[in-house]
Order: C-alpha cells, then sequence, then structure tokens
C-alpha cells in the first residue's frame, strides 16, 4: 500500500509525537516493528534515558577545533567585546563627540559588534557540554537558523558602517566642502535605516532556506545482564542542519550576492579609500576539505576578534581617547557628587586643553602656597 510523505510523517507524529523526514520515519517504525516481533517492549522511563546524541565529533577532526575555540577562545573574547563596545557607546555619546556625523556610525557599529558576538552564545554552551543537555539539544538547533541570521545581519552592518566612516574620512580630506554638504546628522540616519533594512532584507532568506532536521535511532537498553527478557527500546534523536533542496538555485545565488556585497566589496572600498588617504599624506580532496573548513573556522574566530578589539585599537593608540575613557571610568566610579561631576567635565575636555587647565592650577597652588603670610 502506498502512502503519501505527508500520511507517513503524521504516522511519526502519532506514534512518537515527532516530526520526521518520511523516509527517516520508515526506518524506525520498521525497526519499532521488529523488536515487538522479538518481545522486547519500550522502555518504561525513557526520561533517564539519552534523549539526544551530538553528530559532533567532540575529539577529532575539524569539529573538535570548531568546539576548542568556541570553549576557550569565544567567552573570554565575548566579556572584552562586551567591556570595550559598551564604553565606546557611552564615550560616544560625550559632548567631545558632538557635531561629528561619523559618531553616530561608530555607536551603531559598536552595538553591532556586540549582537554579533552574542549571537553565539548558544554555540558556547552548547560546545561546553560534552553530554547532549535534553533542554539545550533542541532550542540551540531549532533557533540555529535564526541566530545565524542576525549574526550575518549585525556581522554585514558592522563591516559596512566601518566602510561609511572610511568613506567619511576620505571626503572631509579630499574633498571638504562636498563632506560639510553632504555629511550632516540627518543624512546619517538616513544611511543608517537604509543599511540596516538592505542587511535584513539580504539575509533573511537564511531562515527560509536553511531546515533543521530531526534524525531519530532505535537504540536497545538493558538494564540486568542477569535476567532475561531485561532488554528494551527508546529513542534518540540528533539534530542537523541541511540547505532546503527546493531552494538550491537560490541559494547559491545568495551565498553569491553575500560574499560579494558583504565582504569582497566593502574591503576592496576600504582598501582604495585607505590607499587615497595614504597618498594624500605621504605623496600627495579530503585534505583540501579539511583545510578549508580549518580556514573557515580561523575566518569566523578572525571575525570574532575583529568585533572585540576596536574599542581596545582606540585606547592604546589614541591618546584623547584614552584621556577620555581614564576620566569617564574614574567618574563612574566616583562616589563623591562634585568630583564625579568635574570627571565628568574633564572627559569631554581635549587632552592638550585639560593639561593647560591642570598646568595652571598647579602654579595658582603653587604661589599660593610659597607666598609668605602678612600675619
Amino acid at each position: 500500500m502506498d502512502f503519501e510523505p505527508a500520511v507517513i510523517t503524521q504516522m511519526c507524529v502519532d506514534q512518537f509525537d515527532k516530526v520526521l523526514d518520511p523516509f527517516n520515519c520508515v526506518q524506525v517504525m520498521a525497526a519499532v516493528q521488529s523488536l515487538k516481533e522479538r518481545k522486547i517492549a519500550r522502555c518504561s522511563m525513557p526520561s533517564a534515558l539519552p534523549e539526544y546524541r551530538h553528530i559532533m565529533n567532540f575529539t577529532s577532526g575539524c569539529d573538535f577545533i570548531e568546539l576548542t575555540y568556541l570553549q576557550y577562545a569565544v567567552p573570554p573574547l565575548m566579556i572584552l567585546c562586551l567591556v570595550g563596545n559598551m564604553l565606546n557607546v557611552l564615550i560616544y555619546g560625550l559632548p567631545y563627540f558632538e557635531g561629528s556625523s561619523s559618531v553616530h556610525f561608530l555607536r551603531v557599529k559598536a552595538i553591532a559588534n556586540m549582537v554579533f558576538m552574542f549571537s553565539r552564545i548558544l554555540e558556547v554552551f552548547h560546545a561546553s557540554n560534552v553530554e547532549p543537555v535534553s533542554w539545550l539539544e533542541p532550542l540551540f538547533w531549532k533557533s540555529r537558523p535564526y541566530f545565524i541570521t542576525v549574526s550575518n545581519i549585525s556581522g554585514t552592518l558592522s563591516t559596512w558602517l566601518t566602510l561609511m566612516v572610511t568613506m567619511e574620512t576620505v571626503m572631509c580630506i579630499m574633498t571638504p566642502f562636498i563632506f560639510r554638504k553632504y555629511c550632516t546628522k540627518k543624512m546619517t540616519y538616513i544611511v543608517l535605516i537604509l543599511s540596516t533594512i538592505a542587511a535584513t532584507l539580504l539575509h533573511i532568506a537564511i531562515i527560509i532556506v536553511t531546515d533543521v532536521e530531526e534524525v531519530v535511532q532505535v537504540r536497545q537498553y538493558i538494564h540486568n545482564f542477569k535476567r532475561e527478557n531485561a532488554a528494551c527500546w527508546f529513542l534518540q534523536s540528533a539534530f542537523r542542519t541541511r540547505n532546503n533542496p527546493d531552494y538550491e538555485i537560490y541559494r547559491r545565488s545568495h551565498a553569491t550576492v553575500t560574499m560579494a556585497v558583504s565582504i569582497v566589496i566593502p574591503t576592496i572600498a576600504m582598501l582604495v579609500c585607505t590607499l587615497l588617504i595614504i597618498k594624500k599624506f605621504t605623496f600627495k580532496g579530503n585534505n583540501y576539505s579539511y583545510l578549508m573548513c580549518v580556514l573557515n573556522h580561523g575566518n569566523n574566530l578572525g571575525s570574532l576578534v575583529n568585533a572585540t578589539i576596536p574599542f581596545f585599537v582606540f585606547l592604546f593608540c589614541n591618546q584623547q581617547f584614552r584621556h577620555m575613557t581614564f576620566m569617564y571610568v574614574k567618574a563612574v566610579i566616583q562616589t563623591d557628587e562634585v568630583k564625579r561631576k568635574s570627571y565628568f567635565s574633564q572627559a569631554g575636555m581635549r587632552f592638550g586643553r585639560m593639561s593647560r587647565v591642570e598646568t595652571d592650577r598647579s602654579m595658582v597652588e603653587t604661589r599660593l602656597v610659597s607666598r609668605p603670610s602678612n600675619v
């Protein structure tokens, strides 16, 4: 008797309360029927048995490399990313940056970096458990297409905003009159909104073309080897993501466009802009699959590092930014209200001006101390 795929799937839903691929459903029903014919019953306490299993290899191969960097490299990067980008957002809100159009790009870029980094949070939890956790396994896999989409949107937006800041710098140096005309606060907000919409439309298709598939196997469990007929069976699931074959042509086209728009074109444009700035100031098989897999994870790790380091690069390389950061932190931890206001005021000053203020204050204090008393 022939059954439609939908009918077979519904039979597994009715019998096992699981939505399975028709082929996998037939396999499970055949295995269960075989066990029933051998008088092997279903285990009475299936919740005490391993309900899920990993499809990843936690001990070797490319999966091991991915799991290792998720366990040991990503958590500290998350902490640094949170601290650095939160300080970026707060410092970019100081009065010192009022009037700058680029600061809005930088502030949104810091937020996008945090979203990009913390979209990997479930991956970190999943990689930290060698044995599957019953509540985490379905949550991780079923939410995976959505987190991948969020990660791609925020990563693309961050790259585009970096390009916007670079282009503004070029315009400011090469064509200052055009820069003043077009690089306004209003134009910045328009570009931010359009960039966010474009990045979302570019990557939202990931949810459509990516399927999460549950694969079920029938396992036997013997709870007492000394007794006969002590065996029972239970169902064990594993999840995997796969590309929906109905959208294969669309997926390939989307992957090509995404690669070009999110990585290749912005990178080339930033290189060209950088060269223009420099010129202005100075011149006027299996092994192959394994290698590509390792390079892919290396690129992912590099992206996470890139989302983490902007604040620390500014902190170490820019004296003004370093001064503002230290003053801001001192103001936050200060309990005295007068000193706190003073530190906030100093955080908004230029470093050179701040140094002159401190020097003048020191000279005044020296004169007051050294002046003899007439009393």
